[in-house]
C-alpha cells in the first residue's frame, strides 16, 4: 500500500493537533495556567496546524508562492502567540 502526498498531510496534521492538546493540558496542570493564556495557546496551535495544513497542501498542488504566503500569514502570528504565551507563563512564576 503506497500513501499519496494528501493522505500524508492529514496523518501529521491529526499527529500535530493530538500532541498541541496534550501539551496544552500538560502545562495547564503544570503552571496553572489563567483561561486567557490558554486561550492564547489554544489559537496560537490552532493558527500552526492551519498554516502547516495550508503550505503543506499548497506544495502538493505545486503553488509554492501559495505555501509562502500560508506561511507568512498563518505560521507568523501562531509563533508571535506562543512567544507571547511562553513569557506570560515565565513572568506569573
Amino acid at each position: 500500500m503506497i500513501f499519496s502526498g494528501i493522505e500524508l498531510l492529514f496523518f501529521a496534521l491529526g499527529v500535530l493537533t493530538t500532541l498541541s492538546i496534550v501539551a496544552i493540558v500538560h502545562y495547564n496542570k503544570k503552571y496553572k495556567l489563567s483561561w486567557k493564556i490558554v486561550g492564547l495557546l489554544l489559537v496560537s496551535a490552532f493558527l500552526a496546524v492551519f498554516a502547516v495544513a495550508w503550505s503543506g497542501s499548497s506544495l502538493i498542488e505545486g503553488e509554492n508562492q501559495a505555501a509562502g504566503v500560508g506561511g507568512l500569514f498563518f505560521g507568523f502570528p501562531a509563533f508571535i502567540g506562543f512567544f507571547i504565551a511562553r513569557k506570560r507563563i515565565l513572568n506569573s512564576k
